[in-house]
């Protein structure tokens, strides 16, 4: 699968419709956060950080889902970087809430970025289907602007 054909690859109707409904709660909390006033911006502060670590440890939970699916004759360390690699991401989201307030959201969309360029580069190779790496490269550009801006949105308060 080259570089340019992982845009082609059509996904599953309902992988599509539920991963774009994935984004109402970041695109629409971004939006709260950048136009809302008083209490609503902590409120949309907290629940997009919270729906954020939510979704991460999702997506890491795909490679758990990827790794218990593997024969059972696969090698022992290569499951094991698979489970670590399911472990990370819900790890990493976590820890958000232990950060200053002026890097969560850039933590996290550094996170998204980097689960998901992992997962784009490696689609082939984890066996992913072929539509995979294309509705999740969509998915998670949308996901870090949003995050980008709500991180600006914070900083300029």
């Amino acid at each position: 699968m080259s570089n340019s054909s992982i845009l082609k690859a059509s996904p599953p109707v309902a992988a599509t419709w539920l991963g774009f409904a994935g984004l109402i709660p970041f695109v629409g909390l971004t939006l709260a956060l950048l136009v809302g006033q008083g209490a609503w911006l902590s409120t949309a502060k907290f629940a997009l950080l919270g729906y954020g670590v939510a979704i991460l440890s999702f997506m890491g939970g795909v490679h758990w889902g990827r790794a218990m699916a593997r024969p059972a004759t696969a090698k022992s360390a290569s499951l094991s970087v698979d489970y670590a690699i399911s472990v990370v991401p819900a790890l990493a989201a976590w820890s958000v809430f232990a950060l200053p307030p002026s890097v969560q959201f850039i933590w996290l969309a550094g996170c998204f970025a980097v689960l998901g360029i992992y997962d784009v580069l490696s689609a082939r190779s984890l066996d992913f289907p072929e539509w995979y790496p294309g509705l999740r490269l969509r998915l998670t550009v949308v996901v870090v602007i949003c995050l980008a801006l709500a991180a600006g949105a914070g900083l300029a308060q």
